[in-house]
């Protein structure tokens, strides 16, 4: 049955109707990873970004660290995989990444992961599993952005559903169409190193095309 109170009508942000939804798979985390990983993503539940404005990961992550729920976990860094409070939270950022990029929004900043995750090979039931369309970040470091160009506001709202966890995005629809190819990972090793390359076209009215490689370069773990 139709809701008697639509979206539309709670709001004069242009937050209307549901927009596109990123997701991942993190079957097979520790018990501490999947903590973190709900104590992180709980911070984005909710946030609107304003149109024309630049999104930052990082800017609504705040402290990680116990007194904030946080367990310690593995994290990938120059020396190796190390126990840190908040491993896992790239599930997060990954999760957030691929709701920006299916929504055809500009990325303005991203990196892959130094190797390939297997959390990460999952994108959706419909798509074969590859590396390379995952989000690394590190506070202070480094950061995931994207600029809200709909015509409207977009609100965040992040929810579970078993060991997968969703990045919904509501807001304004512009018909835009967007057209991905890959990932494909290629050059792979017998060490674990392997590059992947996804490639994303989107066609917006009365606009022309924008076209984007997203490369991804994974040392051997």
């Amino acid at each position: 049955t139709a809701p008697k109170q639509k979206l539309e009508h709670l709001n004069d942000l242009g937050i209307k109707e549901f927009l596109v939804s990123g997701q991942s798979d993190f079957t097979g985390s520790s018990q501490s990873r999947i903590q973190n990983i709900r104590v992180g993503s709980s911070q984005y539940n909710g946030i609107i970004i304003m149109p024309q404005e630049e999104f930052s990961f990082n800017k609504y992550l705040g402290p990680i660290d116990a007194e904030h729920g946080y367990k310690p976990e593995l994290v990938i860094k120059p020396e190796g995989a190390t126990p840190e409070f908040g491993g896992g939270l790239c599930q997060v950022s990954t999760t957030a990444f691929r709701a920006a990029f299916f929504a055809g929004l500009p990325i303005t900043e991203r990196r892959n992961h130094s190797y390939a995750v297997r959390y990460y090979e999952w994108i959706a039931d419909a798509r074969p599993k590859a590396v390379g369309l995952a989000a690394t970040i590190y506070s202070g470091v480094q950061d995931m952005k994207f600029i809200n160009d709909t015509p409207g506001a977009i609100l965040i709202w992040t929810r579970f559903k078993g060991n997968r966890l969703y990045f919904d995005f509501y807001g304004t629809p512009d018909e835009r169409e967007v057209i991905v190819d890959g990932p494909h990972p290629y050059d792979r090793s017998e060490s674990g190193a392997v590059k992947s390359k996804v490639t994303r076209i989107v066609k917006k009215p009365q606009s022309e095309p924008t076209e984007v490689t997203f490369q991804s370069r994974y040392v051997p773990p």
